[in-house]
């Protein structure tokens, strides 16, 4: 089955190709990930509650929307007491517009959020690194304009 994409997003950053479907970069956010933390070493309670404020923000931001969550892989800092586990230094969120996966819908739309220890490529590659093996289909809801 091949998808025809006809959706137009004015405010579109890049465009990514999965598969047959074209999907729109319509924002991005970053911010580090401990950003604001005084002190204290990272601990998996503090971590859940960081993740949390983020999604919030993004909320805030961009309204309440379909949203998928890459589970962070935590990165390990070998101390001499004891290692110490915390997240990666980036978070990061993307604002994702493709065509709709039922017919009934104008487009499908899903914000994406992601952790990275550096924005190390060009930001669609990032994009589509995170998507790894999202499925666009099971995740993204549709809308109408």
């Amino acid at each position: 089955m091949t998808i025809q994409s006809e959706v137009v997003y004015p405010s579109s950053l890049a465009s990514l190709t999965r598969g047959d479907r074209r999907i729109c970069l319509t924002d991005l956010s970053f911010q580090q990930t401990y950003s604001g933390v005084i002190e204290g070493a990272p601990r998996p309670e503090r971590d859940a509650r960081l993740c949390a404020s983020f999604i919030k923000g993004l909320e805030a931001r961009w309204g309440e929307r379909a949203t998928y969550v890459v589970v962070p892989e935590t990165v390990v800092v070998h101390r001499p007491s004891k290692p110490i586990h915390r997240l990666p230094a980036v978070a990061c969120a993307a604002w994702l517009v493709s065509e709709p996966v039922a017919a009934a819908g104008a487009a499908s739309e899903l914000v994406l959020v992601w952790w990275t220890e550096s924005l190390d490529l060009p930001i669609g590659q990032l994009v589509e690194r995170a998507l790894g093996t999202v499925r666009w289909e099971q995740v993204a809801k549709d809308f109408d304009y």
